[in-house]
């Protein structure tokens, strides 16, 4: 799958069909033998930039879906039974002034394709 060519500097004969949608490599669900949910994040964009795009055609096209709600900074895991059911497992990072960054585990599921996402655990 093309997705994985460095999108930045890229090797002298890589053709890359579709950008990643992020700048961090992050969690991949496979929903059948065609398609899959690549979750990928940015941390330098801000906490809570977690974009999610749907692959298909075996990875011919990527469509973004937009953004994984609920605060992730940063994804871990994710496992999608279809494209509009699925859950991330992910990091949340609170900083707080004069106190060390605190980091909690949080899992988060949308069952309406990433239009809205329902936080169903923290630690």
């Amino acid at each position: 799958m093309p997705l994985f060519a460095e999108q930045y500097f890229r090797h002298p004969g890589v053709i890359v069909t579709a950008e990643a949608p992020g700048s961090y490599a992050g969690a991949i669900s496979a929903i059948s033998a065609t398609s899959a949910a690549f979750i990928d994040f940015c941390p330098a964009c801000r906490a809570g930039t977690v974009p999610w795009d749907l692959v298909t055609g075996s990875g011919s096209s990527i469509i973004s879906e937009g953004s994984v709600g609920g605060q992730l900074t940063q994804p871990e895991s994710a496992s999608f039974l279809s494209a509009r059911l699925g859950w991330v497992l992910g990091v949340v990072t609170r900083y707080r002034v004069g106190a060390r960054p605190r980091q909690v585990q949080r899992v988060v599921s949308t069952s309406d394709g990433g239009r809205s996402w329902q936080v169903l655990y923290t630690s």
